[in-house]
């Protein structure tokens, strides 16, 4: 069994002499809306429907599908896809104060896009368009610290997560996990074993061809301890097409995922559920979190944590002034940016946590499984199960500090498969693999901008000279100058395929 699929839906309502016209898909549904009778979602998914002279969108709890939308007094369109938004008129002005903060942290925050008229939906959203006036509703994600011992946040843990397990039914000869030697892919994979539902296939993408990849090592150990057999796939060495794919299909939100798109054509007619363990990095190992950047955070001192937050910034300003004629001040832009974010979560139980949840996952990462994977079929996230995630969100932030948290669940759990290693970092790319991917990226950016190549070619020669090229973010620097190429001349997306459970 394979997902349903069709174009790349969109809905653009107009203004006209006689009332409201519409083109496109009237009726649209995405993603599985586990929504109860109550009114409570839960689930990952969007829908719309016009009627009338109305256009009403709805997403789930923690907004993490992306479903961009343009508005103004005469029309309102949206799509799960930027560039068809871009090719149905939507002005293509970029949003240079976004873009200063993509530099710096490599997402965007907030409902911003590259381009200033270009928005996705928030979180718990319901948006309604009647005859030229748009109003919107969100849902609340922040919650307070729920005071419970680290042994029952562990008991509370295993048996939700199990729960979650259960709510996302997949055939087991119709299902892919991907799966690393990380702890999130692994406890999916044991739960749904647990649950006699092991998948046909589990899959690794050897990123870098490199000796001794322990992520690979450990995903193939894991396999094998319970009989699921294990596919690995080789990265392709033309960076440049699996840079320019990849943007394409996440809908230019993110500079990383470069490395799924094996799995993308592994998966690709084959499959028709994948589980996802987007999530449980940030809810149950405390990724990026420790106890003074927390405790900075609950005080408001942010000048101090900004800078913790930011990331190196690749030397990449230089190019967005010369494709974009962005002339701001890229460090105090994103530094504002981010201190203003922060204080959105600070009465959360884990706020920082709650920050990169809502921002990095929510806006960078889940465009893998909902862009990237979207037209492979049904993706499950049961780490964002509604039950779930109220419970590790209200965690106190203390129980993940030292990082260990889901890997005692996981023992704990599953004490057959405790002596399996989890793997420790992860391989990095060769000298002459960095020295490819720079020359295919400077070839690139000849056919785009010589100016802007001479400016790379010194930056990489620079970098490399000074023992320092993995500094130098090559994938931002494609990101860029494919940006600047959709500004210019939008095109569809490749392929032209999405998956519906009902359009109309």
């Amino acid at each position: 069994m394979t997902a349903q699929v069709a174009s790349v839906p969109f809905i653009c309502a107009r203004r006209e002499a006689l009332g409201i016209g519409f083109s496109g898909t009237s009726t649209a549904r995405f993603g599985l809306d586990l929504t109860d009778a109550s009114g409570r979602r839960n689930g990952v998914f969007w829908r719309w429907e016009a009627e009338g002279d109305r256009v009403t969108l709805v997403n789930d709890h923690l907004g993490m599908a992306p479903l961009f939308y343009h508005s103004d007094e005469s029309r309102f369109m949206a799509s799960p896809s930027l560039a068809k938004l871009l090719e149905l008129g939507v002005p293509r002005e970029l949003d240079a104060e976004a873009i200063c903060v993509f530099l710096r942290l490599g997402w965007y925050l907030g409902e911003d896009t590259p381009f200033r008229h270009v928005k996705v939906l928030p979180p718990g959203a319901t948006l309604v368009w009647q005859a030229g006036r748009l109003s919107l509703d969100a849902g609340e994600v922040v919650r307070r610290e729920t005071p419970m011992t680290y042994e029952a946040a562990v008991e509370g843990y295993v048996d939700l997560f199990g729960q979650a397990i259960a709510r996302r039914p997949a055939p087991p000869g119709d299902c892919l996990v991907p799966l690393s030697g990380g702890a999130d892919s692994r406890h999916i994979l044991l739960e749904l074993c647990r649950q006699g539902r092991a998948p046909r296939h589990a899959v690794t993408v050897v990123r870098w061809r490199t000796e001794g990849d322990q992520d690979w090592e450990c995903a193939a150990r894991l396999a094998a301890a319970v009989g699921v057999e294990h596919v690995a796939l080789r990265p392709s060495r033309f960076y440049a097409r699996e840079e320019l794919l990849k943007n394409r299909l996440t809908g230019f939100l993110s500079d990383e995922h470069t490395f799924l798109n094996p799995i993308r054509r592994f998966a690709l007619g084959r499959f028709g559920h994948l589980f996802d363990g987007i999530g449980g990095d940030i809810l149950s190992a405390g990724l990026y979190i420790d106890r003074e950047a927390t405790e900075l955070c609950r005080r408001g001192e942010f000048e101090r944590l900004v800078p913790r937050v930011l990331r190196y910034d690749g030397g990449l300003d230089f190019l967005a002034r010369a494709l974009f004629g962005i002339a701001l001040d890229v460090e105090a832009v994103a530094r504002e940016r981010v201190a203003r974010d922060l204080a959105r979560w600070q009465q959360a139980a884990n706020p920082l946590g709650l920050f990169y949840l809502m921002s990095r996952t929510r806006r960078e990462v889940a465009s893998a499984p909902y862009g990237l994977f979207a037209a492979v079929g049904q993706v499950h996230a049961p780490y964002l199960d509604r039950n779930l995630y109220d419970h590790l969100a209200g965690l106190p932030a203390e129980h993940l500090w030292d990082h260990g948290f889901h890997r005692d669940v996981i023992r704990r759990a599953y004490p057959e498969q405790a002596d399996i290693p989890f793997a420790a970092g992860e391989a990095k790319p060769s000298a002459a693999q960095k020295g490819s991917a720079a020359m295919q990226l400077l070839g690139f950016a000849a056919m785009r901008s010589p100016s802007a190549t001479a400016g790379l070619a010194r930056l990489v020669a620079r970098q490399v000279r000074g023992g320092d090229a993995g500094r130098f973010n090559w994938r931002t620097a494609f990101y860029l100058l494919q940006l600047d190429r959709l500004r210019a001349t939008p095109r569809p997306d490749e392929p032209n395929r999405w998956p519906l459970a009902e359009a109309g």
